[in-house]
């Protein structure tokens, strides 16, 4: 009888990541996503990344931006 992988009975799974060891794009936000697309070299998952970006986008949950204003202090 032919018997199965030796980690089949302790294996955890990992919410994050797929049975093929994936990352799922679902639960990523927005700026976790544009800097994994900026770290990809792959054409094929940087477009996996870029359509979720753009569902993201659609939805309206990207963050706003946010300015920068610089204080002066009296001398």
């Amino acid at each position: 009888m032919a018997t199965k992988g030796g980690n089949q009975k302790n294996r955890v799974a990992d919410p994050s990541k797929t049975k093929t060891g994936r990352i799922r794009l679902g639960p990523l936000n927005f700026v976790q996503l544009e800097s994994m697309r900026d770290r990809s070299s792959k054409p094929k998952e940087k477009a996996k990344i870029q359509r979720r970006m753009n569902l993201l986008t659609r939805r309206g949950q990207v963050p706003k931006p946010v300015a920068i204003v610089e204080q002066t202090t009296a001398e």
